[in-house]
């Protein structure tokens, strides 16, 4: 790969990325909003290294980006930022910068090192150098270990009693960052016994650029809320500018920037790899619709957690713990997928790209979302017939599934979620009624907004030029 092209595909995996990061932070959160900017990373990955193969194997880079930067979502941070950026002398943050620096890398690195390890093992499972039975074993060890991890290094934990592990980057909420470590682990035992050293280095790169850009990216932050000259003069002091989002998108430009470089600077190895990959020869290389299929079941059993949850609550006046889902949905919405995705399933990696982020988008507005919008029944209404009709268009054209109509979902559909959040009618209604000033009304989701608006038409750009 040129100079030039280097310098451009960590350009647009940076911007992907930042954007993707942004939308996280403003639409879903956790695991599931983890999502989008892992997908855009591997479409970055798909756009600049698989050459001729392009055309048929995309589906599989930003499924498995998806799919593998799901598990970063498990950390806690609120609290780890705090004890960095705190100036508070009497409160219980101060003096603990040290910890503070070393929990924001830690858990910026834990998460950028997963889809780093996954990305760059693709090509070797799809030509073999991993066995079927190997490939099953180490995502099948994907939930036990994070339990190990979990104990291992985030346990005991009893917040009554101010019961705390050793390793702990919190005030007084649960990490969960060990079951991270456990998985990076296991990644890291298969790619050496397969003599992978290809996704050793991109698993290290991605512990390197997301540790260091989570850091880079609160340091912004830091300056944007300090009192005094800020970063964007005016706009700033007018509450314009959300320092957070500041933040996430440079968290996200850094990183994924930064994983990129790897990948563009091994493009000649990755793109020979890629070039050699017969999905008919695979495992499930002739699948056109049985792993999508279960993967959409998968979801489903998930999604039962909502009317169980309202039938209990319904029944018993209180809100249940239905924790025992949120355990779930990491095998059935990440590792399972990811065993079809890379024994070579066309529909599995079709259904990671489209259908499971539109899911997670559609979950998100239709039960959880727009909760204090007297207009919230029609809005989510409106969300919960999409899905049905996102699924069908993508059982129809599951064999054509296109780069475009894919980036259409991730831009249109999750920014049109910000664009109706920011702009509720019932904003509009309070700002006409009581004559408050458009930054009083509005703020930061103006400028916030309209940032992600740009991107999104840049990236449409992008996708129609390479699609």
């Amino acid at each position: 790969m040129s100079t030039g092209l280097v310098i451009l595909s960590v350009l647009f995996a940076g911007f992907a990325v930042s954007y993707g990061w942004g939308i996280r932070g403003f639409v879903i959160g956790g695991e599931k909003g983890a999502l989008l900017p892992g997908a855009l990373l591997g479409i970055a990955v798909a756009f600049f290294s698989l050459g001729e193969s392009g055309q048929e194997l995309w589906p599989f880079f930003v499924a498995a980006g998806a799919l593998s930067m799901f598990y970063g979502g498990t950390e806690t941070y609120a609290q780890t930022m705090s004890f960095l950026l705190s100036r508070d002398k009497e409160g219980p943050y101060f003096g603990q910068l040290k910890k503070g620096v070393i929990g924001i890398f830690l858990k910026g690195a834990l998460w950028f090192s997963i889809p780093g390890f996954v990305l760059a093992m693709l090509p070797g499972a799809l030509t073999g150098l991993y066995s079927p039975s190997e490939i099953i074993i180490m995502f099948i060890l994907f939930p036990v270990v994070s339990f190990i991890g979990t104990r291992i290094f985030n346990m005991p934990y009893c917040k009554e009693k101010k019961i705390f592990p050793k390793l702990y980057f919190s005030l007084d909420r649960r990490e969960e960052w060990g079951s991270n470590v456990m998985i990076i682990l296991v990644l890291l035992i298969f790619a050496f016994i397969n003599g992978d050293l290809f996704a050793v280095g991109a698993g290290i790169t991605g512990f390197i650029t997301g540790g260091l850009g989570f850091l880079i990216g609160l340091v912004f932050y830091d300056i944007e809320r300090r009192q005094g000259k800020k970063i964007f003069g005016k706009l700033s002091s007018k509450g314009y500018i959300d320092g957070w989002k500041i933040m996430e998108h440079t968290f996200g430009a850094f990183a994924g920037g930064g994983v990129m470089l790897y990948f563009a600077l091994s493009s000649s190895h990755f793109t020979a790899l890629c070039e050699k990959i017969d999905l008919s020869a695979l495992t499930l290389g002739n699948d056109t619709y049985i792993c999508a299929a279960v993967c959409l079941v998968l979801l489903a059993v998930t999604a039962l957690q909502y009317p169980l949850s309202a039938i209990i609550k319904k029944k018993t006046g209180e809100e249940p713990d239905i924790h025992i889902f949120e355990i779930l949905e990491r095998p059935l919405w990440s590792a399972v997928p990811l065993i079809f995705i890379f024994l070579g399933s066309p529909s599995a990696a079709a259904f990671g790209t489209f259908a499971t982020l539109s899911w997670a988008l559609t979950e998100k507005c239709s039960v959880e979302w727009y909760e204090k919008s007297e207009y919230k029944t029609a809005i989510r209404t409106i969300f919960r017939i999409m899905w049905p009709l996102l699924l069908i268009f993508f059982f129809i054209n599951i064999k054509s599934i296109s780069l475009t109509s894919t980036i259409l979902l991730y831009t249109v559909g999750y920014t049109g979620a910000c664009v109706i959040y920011s702009f509720l009618p019932d904003r509009i209604k309070e700002y006409r009624s009581k004559k408050k000033t458009f930054a009083a009304s509005f703020g930061s989701g103006v400028t916030v907004t309209g940032h992600l608006v740009v991107q999104s038409i840049i990236l449409i750009i992008v996708s129609l030029y390479f699609g």
